[in-house]
């Protein structure tokens, strides 16, 4: 499966409430408008520092730029607010979150951007609730930094989600999926997730198309499985991290595995992004100090359902409305394994920052799909 590199930095995107997004404003690089920003309440990365963090994600902006088949798009670890104190919250109108700019980028005079050695970097300004609506927020920038401000009003429900997803220029449309894909986790955490009996539903049909398409013939040794090196998988959270990122859920659900069918065959079968679970440089895992979720059985799904649908004698536009179909269950499939990995009280801020990681990776898919030529 063909999935976009994400690293582990800080997350969360830009629009507003009813899924109307919000123009960025133009950035203003003075000293007096950066003190402006930063009244109120101020939220940055404690776990790791500035420099880190602006290497990272502009490393992973160069390694996307290189690899002309894949989407640029990146995103930063969320920065979680929690509900203001009472004793402070009648003289806190606003917040700010920070975000340092990455290495090899500088303040674009366009709104909502940068400039990068690569060229024009979109930016969303994404802050979202706990249940998953999306908060109006204003971005501005320094020479050394981007903030998300949102005002504080009584109907908020807390705790918030500030993150930035970053795009190439030529492909706004990443930015939007991504945050709409991660305040749809965020909204539905609290439900009951997919049943035992939808996971076997969904794995005998995949099942029965394979074996109708002869997916399964010749079938090759299951290899041993692998987290792709290619991606920092470990996300920057320590014990000092906020643990109510996003609202516990009631139980754990069910994991997504991997269908017995499969054929995991990287190096011997083709096209081998349908063979290898989660292509490189994207995760078979999202870890972080806290835990892990295996995202091997979402994408093995995936896969067998493009192998199924590429094969069926059907027109250009009926295999793309089909794949389409099996992308929203890829989405939830995700969703599914960040709530089992990440199912704890403690491990909330984890599973907040696979929800964002999540987002990107249901983006780059639906961006593949959109330009699928039905093989």
């Amino acid at each position: 499966m063909v999935l976009l590199a994400l690293t582990a930095v800080v997350l969360v995107s830009c629009l507003a409430t009813d899924g109307v997004q919000i123009p960025g404003s133009v950035v203003d690089l003075s000293e007096e408008s950066r003190a402006e920003t930063t009244e109120g309440i101020f939220l940055e990365n404690d776990s790791v520092e500035a420099e880190i963090e602006a290497a990272e994600v502009g490393e992973v902006i160069e390694e996307l730029d290189a690899d002309p088949e894949q989407p640029m798009l990146a995103v930063y670890e969320p920065r979680i607010l929690e509900e203001p104190l009472p004793e402070v919250n009648d003289r806190v109108d606003e917040v700010t979150a920070a975000f340092p700019i990455p290495n090899s980028c500088s303040p674009s005079i366009e709104e909502a951007s940068l400039t990068c050695s690569n060229g024009t970097v979109n930016l969303s300004s994404t802050v979202i609730d706990s249940n998953g609506e999306f908060v109006p927020a204003e971005i501005s920038a320094d020479p050394e930094e981007i903030f998300l401000t949102s005002p504080i009003t009584e109907d908020l429900a807390f705790p918030l989600v500030f993150t930035i997803y970053l795009a190439e220029s030529e492909s706004p449309e990443l930015l939007d999926t991504a945050e709409e894909t991660l305040a749809w986790m965020i909204s539905e955490d609290q439900g009951p997730g997919l049943s035992q009996e939808e996971l076997d539903a969904e794995e005998d049909e995949l099942t029965e198309e394979a074996e109708a398409m002869g997916y399964t013939e010749n079938k090759d040794a299951i290899g041993p499985t692998e987290a792709q090196p290619a991606v920092r998988a470990v996300a920057y959270l320590t014990e000092g991290t906020p643990t109510t990122a996003v609202p516990a859920s009631t139980g754990r659900p069910r994991k997504v595995t991997i269908p017995s069918n499969y054929r995991y065959c990287p190096n011997t079968c083709k096209p081998k992004a349908r063979h290898d679970y989660c292509t490189s440089p994207a995760l078979n895992f999202w870890s972080t100090t806290r835990g892990i979720a295996d995202f091997r059985g979402p994408c093995a799904r995936h896969d067998m359902m493009i192998a199924n649908t590429a094969k069926k004698k059907i027109s250009l536009s009926t295999k793309k409305t089909q794949r389409r179909q099996g992308d929203l269950q890829f989405r939830a499939n995700l969703q599914q394994n960040c709530r089992n990995g990440f199912y704890k009280l403690d491990q909330a801020g984890s599973k907040a920052s696979c929800f964002a990681a999540s987002g990107g990776y249901y983006a780059a898919v639906a961006y593949t799909t959109s330009r699928w030529n039905g093989k």
